[in-house]
């Protein structure tokens, strides 16, 4: 039989036991004050740690990182993935122990009638007493601050920065943008985002995020969609294939209008390149030659036509956006995917009467669930599931669905055709 002595400075309160799946742990490279215990008869013996699982959670050779300020719930990051640390009570007290258990292959057997040398064991001395430990729930990366950050001083060229540049003084001073150096820089927001490494980089990416002058910002939408608009018409002025437009001769053809960095960020932007990994991506931003994406040409055309007019009669805006892609593009609704939305007519239209195409950008929309359903209700009282979709990509947490989180803040109803739309639940 094992006997248990409470050792000398023993605590209730002293350690927070983290719960980890086998997949995430590497158990071999986490250093532990004490090992993981193991419950037994109501209380919880510590047992020597098994042998190494995984290389996930330390597989960048560095570190996790708890982050998390004021309100927010903690998040747990690796290289590559989040997970939200939530406080769960234990069924069983777990007493922890120093160096370990060792079990006799004779204890408990027949005939070994657990004596020998077990009697002169020393007691085991149990160092503290856990009654709760931290669980790791696998979530969506949090960028809602990021995005805040990349878009409060957007890049709008050489001599939109030379004026903020200036010192501005008295009510102007209150009214000013931020600073070019009060961007973030990429190691900031790695400090303080509450994601991964990796989920940060494809944020940057998803958002045309570029980096002036080592601090990382957005374009502003109006000077990216005139240097966009200018390589589109450049491209047909001088016949140049989509998929082989020659960077070098765009940035001297647009030098008096745009600078060469942000010619180059355009052209990478609305790219095949958009899509690659973060180190190619950067590349791209130096490469000769780029092959234009006939879908982000279409997207990019549509969110100009939007930012022009907020709502269209569907047949108008269609009309435009045909007419303002090269001639072998064909637009397409799911390009509108987070972008906009169809709404049907009101119920004082008359019969017939177009559907009409709302600006609603999934980039700008509330990073909180609750609060991004209470958009899309206010918009339209019944939605799709395919509508839908677009607007939850970025908070469904990986290994989650877009239908499960909607059926926590909508209920469906199934139409007599057997089609199904989801309204609020109240």
């Amino acid at each position: 039989m094992t006997t248990l002595a409470f050792a000398e400075g023993f605590s209730d309160a002293a350690y927070r036991l983290i719960e980890m799946d086998e997949p995430l742990l590497q158990a071999s490279t986490i250093p532990a004050p004490l090992p993981p215990a193991r419950a037994s008869g109501g209380a919880g013996l510590a047992a020597t740690p098994a042998a190494p699982h995984s290389q996930e959670l330390l597989s960048d050779g560095g570190s996790v990182c708890i982050k998390g300020c004021g309100e927010d719930e903690a998040v747990l990051t690796t290289h590559d993935a989040s997970y939200v640390v939530r406080l769960a009570d234990s069924s069983n007290s777990m007493l922890l122990v120093r160096g370990g258990v060792e079990v006799s292959s004779t204890a408990g057997s027949p005939g070994g009638g657990g004596g020998g040398g077990e009697e002169n064991q020393p007691p085991l001395a149990v160092a503290a007493r856990a009654h709760e430990h931290l669980e790791l729930v696998r979530c969506a990366p949090r960028l809602g601050d990021v995005r805040r950050r990349l878009c409060a001083c957007p890049y709008g060229g050489r001599e939109a920065e030379e004026a903020l540049d200036e010192p501005a003084v008295g009510e102007e001073e209150a009214l000013a943008p931020s600073r070019p150096d009060a961007r973030p820089t990429l190691s900031s927001l790695e400090a303080a985002a509450q994601c991964s490494p990796l989920e940060l980089r494809a944020a940057l990416q998803r958002w045309r995020a570029v980096e002036v002058a080592g601090r990382w910002c957005c374009l502003d939408p109006q000077y990216e969609a005139d240097c966009v608009e200018c390589l589109l018409a450049l491209a047909v002025e001088q016949e140049w294939p989509l998929h082989a437009v020659p960077v070098p001769a765009a940035v001297e053809a647009l030098a008096a209008q745009f600078d060469e960095a942000t010619v180059r960020h355009c052209l990478r932007s609305h790219s095949t390149a958009a899509a690659a990994p973060w180190e190619e991506w950067l590349a791209a931003a130096a490469s000769d030659e780029v092959a234009l994406e006939p879908r982000a040409i279409c997207t990019f055309r549509a969110r100009v036509l939007l930012l022009e007019t907020e709502a269209w009669p569907k047949d108008a805006f269609d009309e435009a956006w045909a007419d303002g892609v090269p001639r072998g593009i064909e637009p397409s609704d799911a390009d509108l995917d987070g972008l906009a939305v169809l709404l049907p007519p009101d119920g004082r239209a008359a019969k017939g009467a177009p559907l009409t195409v709302r600006a609603l950008s999934a980039e700008a929309m509330p990073p909180d669930a609750a609060a991004r359903f209470s958009v899309l209700w206010s918009l339209k009282p019944s939605w799709a599931m395919r509508e839908l979709g677009p607007y939850l990509l970025d908070i469904v947490a990986p290994g989650s669905s877009a239908e499960a989180l909607v059926l926590q803040h909508a209920r469906c109803v199934t139409a007599s055709d057997g089609s199904r739309s989801y309204v609020e639940r109240k």
